[in-house]
């Protein structure tokens, strides 16, 4: 009997395949970012306004934004490639055209982890891209963010496409590439050092030209860096101190940075934790040996499985290698099964999609509508920047108010931004004065700023009620600009 023919494999059905995708993705990630005038989350806003500054100014070579930072010294932006992608993005409305790029690499993941399944001949390409697309709403958010996360996400498919087609030496510029664009490039040895001890299980070969081409590559990026040599101390400094948490004491990070509880992580990819037990399950059953390419897949899943478990941030990452992994492990299964025929199994599957896209997205939106509103900020930037001198130093209580702030008003410094890490790596006993002033906890709040910080005005939102009180207190601060969100005070010497 010869083999069930799924419709998609046929040249006209995969040519619809592709056209449905694509509109699907366009209209998901056009409801996403028209449904809020805010980007999501807050990094988005400064790496935006950074690559428009990029844009006029050419290459930054100091960063003055942020005073009493380690980024004054010595600067390098281990972003650099990521923010030369954002620069056509800055022609026009900078919120929109984040938007806009967001949205292209979102499409883009998707497009090519489809692309992908279909040229290795794995059933059913079109159904695991949907799963991909419904497995979390997390996940889906961390790519519509304005980060370099989902571009390092695009750049390790395609480093695994090149992999699986032993397109070694193709390794050597995106390994360079990759060392440009974002802090995360290590993930790429992993994978290839992943690769060559699989091929030395099973065919005794090392693939030394996929180490030596990675390597090389990987070492070129870091020396022919345009911020070398400052970017090996930045790099070093990440990470040996920031994401080891190499500090005499606990320092405040973001969300991000830290672990979900056990049964979150697995709640907030619970579809991708089903499929992970049914292909065990398969295997269990009908015990055989995986390929190498499922191999490679599952063992660089669980790399990035343990990653997500320790910071949260690797959501992005594990989702879409786990799938591939379950797409691969499963494909001989898959081979003799046609949905067309299994009644109850498609009646199935159409449910658990339904009911994966109904809560991703239901989820997906309500977050989007409480995500920051930049008007929250852009008032009062605008007012600083129109009422104080260029390079006023301007007090913040948090150090998240940065990023909106500087998107509006490049015309001031700031305390901090972009992490506590970077205040305390500068300076430990500035970081603790700066902690205390931010929660309330100095008796002499204004006087202490202005003395200690050089700052003759601080801005604030409402929400930080125990710093205002504390500073409200104090005869040498007076409000200069109140709305509904925000509040500055000038600090007069005594």
């Amino acid at each position: 009997m010869s083999e069930p023919t799924f419709p998609l494999s046929k040249p006209i059905s995969r040519a619809l395949s592709w056209a449905v995708l694509s509109v699907l993705l366009l209209a998901l990630c056009y409801t996403f970012h028209a449904n809020s005038p805010a980007l999501l989350g807050v990094d988005g806003y400064f790496h935006i306004k950074y690559s428009q500054i990029l844009r006029t100014q050419g290459l930054i070579q100091d960063f003055p934004w942020l005073a009493f930072t380690i980024y004054t010294e010595n600067f390098a932006d281990d972003h650099f490639l990521f923010h030369l992608f954002l620069v056509p993005f800055t022609f026009g409305n900078l919120i929109i055209g984040a938007k806009v790029y967001a949205s292209l690499i979102t499409i883009s993941i998707f497009l090519f982890f489809f692309w992908l399944l279909q040229r290795h001949q794995i059933r059913y390409p079109f159904l695991w891209t949907l799963v991909l697309l419904f497995s979390s709403p997390t996940f889906f958010m961390r790519l519509s963010m304005a980060r370099a996360s989902g571009l390092s996400l695009l750049f390790l498919l395609i480093g695994t496409a090149l992999i699986l087609e032993h397109k070694d030496r193709w390794l050597a510029p995106l390994a360079f590439l990759y060392v440009w664009l974002y802090g995360g490039f290590p993930l790429l040895l992993i994978l290839v050092c992943i690769a060559c001890g699989v091929s030395w299980g099973f065919t005794k070969k090392t693939r030394s030209g996929l180490f030596i081409a990675c390597g090389l590559g990987t070492l070129a990026g870091l020396v022919l860096h345009p911020y070398f040599p400052n970017n090996i101390q930045f790099l070093y400094t990440s990470y040996t101190q920031i994401e080891l948490g190499m500090f005499a004491e606990p320092i405040l990070a973001g969300t991000e940075d830290y672990p979900y509880a056990a049964s979150t992580a697995v709640r907030y990819t619970l579809l991708v934790w089903a499929i992970l037990f049914l292909t065990l399950l398969v295997y269990l059953l009908h015990p055989k040996t995986l390929s190498p390419q499922s191999l490679l897949l599952f063992l660089f899943s669980i790399v990035l499985l343990c990653l997500y478990l320790k910071v949260r941030r690797f959501i992005e990452y594990w989702p879409p290698f786990a799938l591939l992994f379950t797409a691969w492990a499963l494909n001989p299964v898959a081979r003799s099964l046609d949905l067309r025929k299994q009644k109850y199994g498609a009646i199935v599957l159409s449910i658990v999609l339904s009911v994966a896209a109904f809560h991703t997205y239901t989820r997906l939106f309500i977050d989007n509508i409480i995500s920051n509103h930049p008007h929250t900020y852009r008032a009062a930037a605008h007012f600083l920047k129109e009422n104080t001198a260029q390079n006023d130093i301007v007090f913040t209580a948090d150090w998240d108010d940065f990023p909106l702030l500087f998107h509006y008003n490049d015309h001031n410094r700031y305390i901090v931004g972009l992490g506590l890490h970077y205040l305390y790596l500068y300076d430990p006993n500035l970081y603790a004065i700066w902690f205390h002033l931010s929660r309330g906890l100095h008796p002499t709040p204004a006087l202490t700023i202005l003395d200690t910080f050089g700052a003759h005005y601080v801005f604030s939102l409402k929400a930080d009620t125990d710093f205002l009180e504390a500073l409200q207190k104090s005869e040498y601060a007076e409000m200069i600009y109140d709305d509904p969100s925000a509040q500055i005070y000038r600090i007069h010497p005594p």
